[in-house]
C-alpha cells in the first residue's frame, strides 16, 4: 500500500504486484470452476494439464500463458482472453492519410517541362 500526498490528503494507492494479480485470476478461475461444479481432475482433463498444474494457477504460485489459455478454454471463458487483446480499430497506414496535406497545385515532370521549352514533343 503506497500513501501519497496530495493537497494536504492522504491518498491511499494500491499497486498490484505480479504475485497479486496472479492470485487474483487464479481466484478467479478458481471461482469460475466452482460455480459450473466442476472438480480440478475435470477442468484438467478437459484443458490437457496435469491437475497440479490447474492447482498452481489458482493458487497464483505460477504457470503459463498456454496453461492459462487451456484453462479458460476448459472452463468456456474464452471471453476472457479476449479483454487482453483490444480490438484494432484504427489501422496505421489510414492515420498517415489523413495527416497528409492534399497537394496545393499540380506540377509538371521536369522531363517535359525542359521538352516543351525546347520545342520537343514531350516523351509518352
Amino acid at each position: 500500500m503506497i500513501t501519497l500526498m496530495h493537497r494536504n490528503e492522504d491518498v491511499s494507492v494500491k499497486q498490484s504486484t505480479a504475485q497479486e494479480l496472479q492470485q487474483l485470476l487464479g481466484g478467479q478461475l478458481r471461482h469460475e470452476r466452482i460455480r459450473q461444479r466442476l472438480e480440478q481432475q475435470e477442468v484438467a482433463a478437459g484443458a490437457g494439464v496435469a491437475r497440479s498444474a490447474l492447482s498452481r494457477v489458482e493458487n497464483g504460485k505460477g504457470g503459463t500463458i498456454h496453461t492459462l489459455v487451456s484453462i479458460a478454454r476448459a472452463l468456456g471463458r474464452t471471453d476472457w482472453l479476449s479483454m487482453l487483446s483490444p480490438q484494432v480499430t484504427v489501422q496505421p497506414m489510414d492515420l498517415i492519410r489523413r495527416t497528409r496535406k492534399a497537394p496545393q497545385r499540380v506540377r509538371r515532370s521536369t522531363t517535359s517541362t525542359t521538352a516543351a521549352r525546347q520545342g520537343d514533343p514531350a516523351p509518352d
